[in-house]
């Protein structure tokens, strides 16, 4: 996480939602959210990225 990231999460951004129902139900996503995050599993490694642009959630694959 960088320090321009931190309003994103902790502010009124677009992973303020995922990160209280993942802190609260161990699960980030609901029916209405902008965008689904698959659990992490070797078989299938995806990862939210934070993008600048109309999109600012997108999901990558982990070839960390």
């Amino acid at each position: 996480m960088h320090s321009s990231d931190l309003g994103d999460v902790y502010g009124n951004g677009s992973l303020t939602d995922l990160l209280i129902r993942f802190v609260n139900t161990l699960d980030p996503n609901a029916p209405d959210a902008d965008v689904f995050w698959p659990t992490y599993t070797p078989e299938s490694p995806k990862m939210l990225a934070l993008v600048d642009g109309e999109t600012p959630l997108r999901l990558i694959e982990d070839t960390f």
